[in-house]
């Protein structure tokens, strides 16, 4: 197992636990992410690591310097396709330095201890999605370089004028047709890592939040044709946005669609089903459902408003393909 790190320039890196809770929430809040005009931060009260609960192999690292908590960062082992080939990698989601510790080296040392620990499980490297606005996070990462030349592209409905009627649930004798649509409909993707029956099930039986009650379909004649998993990330997470031009703030906590596919020819039956799934997040009180795109026109217009926003990829340790291999990017929301 990796041991706690005591880094040259005084840092020194641990694994977080639940006594470090309330630290790392005022870490968050008190650490927010710039990009133009916008502050971005988070707030996971009541419980830090409820989000993570979902998530098969995670490690979350404190940075401190003389005994207080400078910075946290985050890190969840995936295997992914890159070019049909699996590749055992690190998805480093959250890191956060708090204002009073940058150019100290925080974020250096709390990598470096999520590469050895990722390094001991088998991993290649790590992989990145910055915003192309935050320009502090990619000055960071852009020194391993090795960008992708497509972005990942993210859709974000409103759900507020969503119809009430929710989705029909898939029944647990159906997840093996519902990992065959996934697979079928992602298997050109970079970036997809491909599902079992026992994968899934897995995946749906790790935490309340995501479970088998949380995965809906669309049945015709009798056949499965569309299907998806509906993350609640908003009961856990609230982002906290502030334009500083202006002063406005805005609170949103967000519903996720995960897990989904659907058959040759039903992209308009899993619309339709995005349309249920959105009545359900405003059952919920979100504000709004992400979904991944991972070709332009895949998400097609459901009738609510949405917008598109990009995240730039980065895998350091791997040499991307170029643009006109990529078919389709796909990323896993239940991990980002």
């Amino acid at each position: 197992m990796t041991a706690d790190r005591q880094g040259v320039s005084g840092v020194t890196v641990r694994e977080a636990t639940a006594a470090d809770n309330e630290a790392l929430i005022a870490l968050e809040l008190e650490s927010p992410v710039v990009s133009g005009n916008v502050e971005e931060t988070a707030d996971h009260s009541p419980d830090y690591f409820a989000s993570h609960g979902v998530q098969a192999e995670y490690r979350i690292v404190l940075g401190e310097v003389g005994g207080r908590a400078a910075g946290v960062m985050a890190g969840v082992m995936q295997a992914p396709l890159v070019q049909g080939k699996r590749h055992r990698l690190a998805y480093i989601q959250q890191a956060r330095v708090h204002p009073e510790f940058l150019g100290r080296r925080v974020a250096w040392e709390m990598a470096n201890a999520l590469f050895a620990w990722a390094a001991e499980r088998g991993g290649e490297g790590p992989y990145y999605l910055i915003s192309p606005e935050n320009e502090r996070s990619l000055e960071f990462v852009e020194r391993g370089g090795r960008r992708w030349p497509v972005d990942v592209s993210l859709v974000d409905i409103d759900v507020s004028a969503a119809d009430e009627g929710g989705a029909e649930r898939l029944p647990a004798d159906r997840l093996g047709e519902a990992v065959e649509l996934i697979n079928a409909t992602h298997g050109d993707d970079e970036m997809f890592e491909p599902l079992t029956e026992e994968s899934l099930a897995q995946r749906l039986g790790r935490n309340p939040g995501y479970g088998i009650e949380d995965v809906y379909g669309v049945i015709e004649g009798g056949r499965l044709v569309a299907a998806g998993g509906l993350w609640d990330k908003g009961a856990t997470t609230e982002r906290i946005r502030v334009d500083r031009s202006t002063g406005e703030t805005l609170r949103t906590r967000i519903a996720h669609v995960v897990d989904w596919g659907h058959t040759e020819g039903a992209e308009e039956a899993f619309g339709e089903l995005l349309r249920r799934l959105a009545s359900e997040a405003r059952a919920l009180g979100r504000s709004s459902l992400m979904v991944c795109e991972p070709s332009p026109g895949a998400i097609a217009d459901i009738g609510l408003p949405a917008s598109r926003f990009s995240l730039a990829l980065f895998t350091p340790t791997l040499e991307p393909p170029s643009a006109a291999a990529v078919r389709g990017l796909y990323v896993d929301l239940l991990y980002v």
